[in-house]
């Protein structure tokens, strides 16, 4: 597990088997891109699958949230980005932590972009070329990728001819509890 800061935001970006996920959805095209995905269609993940990721996601929130917790993981998806498709700009608002698990990933297929939280009121600088502004974690097969939900965000196009870029991605819900005697982790 790999825990890192960008923006001085935690991000996490480890190992996780894309063949783990059994997903069984229905791909549409609802983004403004054109896309396709199951967002928003109804998506069942198996129990397996999900216990697999929560458990993987819990090992990063139990390292950054500082009270008694449990997840709910609110949704996962499937996206699928043929040639020259890609996803605009957007933030997955209603949710606190958010992820990707990249599961096929040809060369050329398109990347992910983070954007800094407050980079709009960085143009009030002269100097805003020192900051960083964006992020472009290396995607990988077999790879999580976990960040909070508010962080701005988009998918470059897939330039890739013959292969699709597909992805997995979701939302959970932090629960907090007070842990006692009688409810124990």
């Amino acid at each position: 597990m790999t825990t890192t800061e960008m923006f001085g935001v935690p991000f996490y970006y480890g190992d996780f088997n894309a063949e783990d996920i059994s997903l069984d959805y229905k791909l549409d095209t609802k983004w403004r891109s054109e896309t396709p995905s199951s967002f928003n269609v109804v998506n069942t993940l198996d129990k397996t699958s999900a216990e697999k990721l929560l458990k993987e996601i819990s090992n990063y929130t139990n390292t950054v949230i500082r009270v008694p917790h449990r997840l709910r993981l609110q949704e996962c998806w499937r996206n699928e980005y043929g040639y020259r498709d890609q996803q605009e700009v957007h933030l997955h608002a209603h949710s606190h932590f958010s992820f990707t698990i990249f599961k096929d990933i040809p060369k050329d297929c398109g990347n992910i972009v983070f954007f800094h939280p407050a980079k709009d009121l960085m143009y009030n600088f002269e100097e805003k070329d020192m900051l960083i502004q964006e992020i472009s974690p290396q995607p990988k097969p077999n790879k999580l990728l976990i960040w909070p939900s508010f962080i701005k965000h988009m998918v470059t196009p897939n330039n890739n001819k013959t292969e699709k870029r597909v992805t997995y991605s979701g939302n959970v819900w932090i629960e907090r509890f007070e842990q006692n005697e009688n409810n124990k982790l």
